[in-house]
């Protein structure tokens, strides 16, 4: 079994739990191999990567609108979620 999280906007966690176990053949759903999902794949999902990585670096550059000012909720909502990508 294995579990995978999902943060919306609004701080919400979602959970969504998968029964097959992820070692055993019956648990792939795709019908491509491996290599031809990469082939097909690689270079939209690394632009995706590269727009994201761009955003965040503009709001880290970009001056606050007032002092002492929170972070918007969905910049943290998707700093969060990178954090989750990266760390497991």
């Amino acid at each position: 079994m294995c579990l995978y999280q999902l943060m919306s906007g609004q701080g919400l966690t979602y959970v969504f739990e998968c029964k097959a176990n992820p070692m055993t053949p019956s648990a792939y759903t795709c019908p491509m191999v491996r290599s031809k999902v990469v082939d097909s794949y690689f270079m939209e999902h690394r632009a995706k990567l590269l727009d994201i990585a761009s955003f965040l670096d503009r709001i880290d550059r970009a001056a606050p609108s007032s002092e002492g000012e929170p972070e918007d909720y969905r910049v943290a909502a998707l700093r969060r979620a990178a954090a989750i990508l990266t760390d497991g």
